[in-house]
């Protein structure tokens, strides 16, 4: 039996404060949260600490907050098919 087709989502990273700053991040669906904190560090160099990124799925609400750095994309119910 062969291994289903990777799945990979477009991220859209957006900052809360300096707009100019927003890019895409196209990553698989398997990729941990911690993934996606680590890709955005490495893009923005010492100018942000991994401590200080908060990732939210849609909006940037408490309510919205990824605390769980461990969890996968998919796990997270992110880039799922429509």
């Amino acid at each position: 039996p062969t291994a289903p087709p990777e799945q990979w989502v477009k991220l859209s990273v957006r900052l809360v404060t300096w707009g100019y700053l927003n890019f895409s991040l196209r990553v698989r669906r398997s990729a941990r949260v911690a993934d996606v904190v680590d890709a955005i560090v490495e893009r923005h160099g010492a100018s942000v600490r991994p401590g200080d990124v908060r990732l939210y799925k849609d909006d940037a609400s408490a309510r919205n907050l990824i605390k769980d750095s461990m969890l996968t994309l998919e796990e997270l119910d992110i880039g799922a098919a429509a």
